[in-house]
């Protein structure tokens, strides 16, 4: 217990630490004279594993290094003498490793930028760190819209295809693709400022990456609103127990907001340096400062629910896939490929090789086990 705790307290964990550190300051100083210090330091940034996080070409390696190689070599030495065994046990591991490996390091980041770009229309601001090239103008729905796509298609076919696989390739690119923010990135995105003119920043932000100011304007206006229909009704059941409320002071700041939301996110964006101190210092402005102040804002919460739910839904896509999926078609391979080798009496000959001495000395749940194998 003495060894264990030795090697869990911070004390190791921090000599470790400083051992790494140390002879990464090493390495660094052997190569800050050489002429290939550049391309020495991009190397290093793009392998540089940051904690729990490991950068796509480290995880990549580790995958291959770790997994598949050991897996390999232990393949070919199992049955030296059966090549075809041999072959059959590569296949699997191919067949198996590889889909999972391409599963953990682009699937799931590619399904969560995908959605959450697609999303980030429905929202009217950004999710990802990245937009979409917009492959089509027509604003149109149903029949309409469908038919305008095609025409666009028809008449520029070349410039529409360039920008599909340019949205396909920066979705499945693990480094420097389409990615889905985290978290934090969405709290520093969309909250934290200390005046309108940071909030006008904003807004011009959401245009330029091909939002939607109005909507989220109306969301942010909404949102206030709402909680100030919520202070003036507990205003008046406080009225109904005696206490002495100024409903008409919400009531008039209730009005305010409605005006502000009527003229739009244009009217605030057009309000130059003393415009908006003035405005800064009405109810309203007051309340739009609190409102981006609030690291947990109706912007905020509405970014990290939507993409917090879309990153659950692929993640347990994939478990599904890997878990169940993945196994089921495995089963199905090497069913096919027996199957076909033993021609159309296969299935009798199966079991019939139940019966065969070796066979014969497993006990019946053995026996169970290795009959559902074969099937």
């Amino acid at each position: 217990m003495s060894l264990i705790k030795a090697i869990t307290s911070s004390s190791f964990a921090t000599s470790i630490n400083k051992g790494f550190n140390n002879l990464c300051y090493s390495i660094g100083d052997k190569f800050e004279k050489s002429p290939k210090k550049d391309t020495f330091t991009k190397v290093l940034n793009k392998i540089e594993p940051t904690g729990a996080n490991n950068s796509f070409p480290a995880l990549l390696a580790l995958m291959i290094g770790a997994v598949v190689l050991p897996r390999v070599t232990m393949a070919l030495k199992r049955n030296p003498d059966d090549k075809e065994a041999t072959m059959d046990e590569i296949k699997e591991i191919l067949f198996r490793d590889i889909q999972t490996i391409v599963i953990i390091l682009l699937a799931t980041n590619a399904i969560a930028a995908g959605v959450s770009g697609k999303m980030s229309n429905k929202v009217g601001f950004a999710l990802t760190d990245k937009p979409f090239e917009k492959v089509f103008d027509s604003d149109q729905k149903g029949l309409k819209g469908f038919d305008e796509k095609v025409q666009e298609f028809v008449h520029n076919p070349i410039d529409k295809s360039k920008k599909f696989f340019k949205n396909l390739v920066d979705l499945i690119n693990p480094m420097g693709g389409i990615n889905a923010y985290t978290n934090e990135q969405i709290v520093s995105k969309y909250s934290g400022f200390d005046s309108i003119a940071e909030a006008q920043k904003l807004f011009n932000q959401i245009a330029e990456e091909k939002g939607d100011k109005n909507k989220v304007f109306n969301t942010v206006m909404d949102s206030l609103i709402e909680k100030q229909n919520a202070a003036i009704l507990n205003a008046k059941n406080a009225q109904l127990t005696g206490d002495s409320v100024n409903v008409d002071a919400l009531e008039k700041v209730l009005n305010e907001l409605n005006e502000v939301k009527a003229q739009g996110v244009d009217e605030l964006l057009a309000k130059n340096d003393d415009a908006l101190k003035a405005f800064e210092n009405s109810a309203v402005g007051k309340q739009l400062v609190n409102f981006f102040k609030d690291k947990e804002n109706k912007l905020v919460t509405t970014g990290t629910n939507t993409n917090g739910v879309l990153k659950m839904a692929a993640f347990a896509f994939n478990i599904l896939y890997l878990g169940f999926g993945l196994p089921m078609l495995n089963e199905k391979r090497l069913e096919r490929k027996y199957l076909k080798e033993q021609g159309p009496d296969g299935v009798e000959m199966q079991q019939a090789n139940l019966n065969t001495s070796s066979v014969a000395k497993l006990t019946n749940e053995e026996k169970n086990i290795f009959a559902s194998f074969i099937k």
